[in-house]
């Protein structure tokens, strides 16, 4: 979770690209016409924060999210690293260059769906590990949905 802790330090609180527009249309209950699971794990996530942090902004929650998304995709790309055979130091240093690649310290530091979706992405790469070391149609039936996810 150090990476989550290095994102929220790292929040910007310019808008950049659909950020603004999230929160408009998280305001207005419409949904964003591409990613359909943005917006409700963006409400969610509000709707959690506000009684533990009044004065925290929708704008600042959903960066938080964002952040909260992709040091969980890091974490979980670690665990498939040593899950597929990685030393340990390894894994760090996988976990570490997706952390700190620029795309994802931007996306992670800012209100936009990308930064989020990590999170899918490392977990679809953990099933895919687990599903690599013993195939069984259970572990198939998963990696099925959690792929197009990432």
């Amino acid at each position: 979770m150090l990476f989550g802790g290095v994102y929220a330090a790292l929040l910007q609180h310019k808008g950049y690209g659909d950020g603004p527009y999230l929160i408009l249309s998280m305001r207005v209950g419409q949904q964003w016409p591409s990613h359909q699971l943005f917006l409700p794990l963006l409400r969610a996530w509000c709707e959690l924060l506000a009684p533990l942090e009044p004065d925290l902004s929708q704008y600042e929650a959903g960066v938080l999210l964002c952040g909260l998304g992709a040091a969980t995709g890091v974490a979980l790309f670690f665990v498939a690293s040593v899950a597929l055979g990685a030393r340990r130091w390894f894994a760090c240093t996988i976990a570490v260059l997706i952390g700190t690649s620029p795309a994802v310290v931007f996306f992670a530091t800012v209100l936009e769906i990308h930064a989020v979706f990590l999170a899918f992405a490392g977990g679809a790469a953990v099933v895919l590990a687990a599903f690599r070391r013993r195939a069984t149609v259970v572990r198939a039936l998963v990696q099925g949905p959690t792929t197009p996810q990432a």
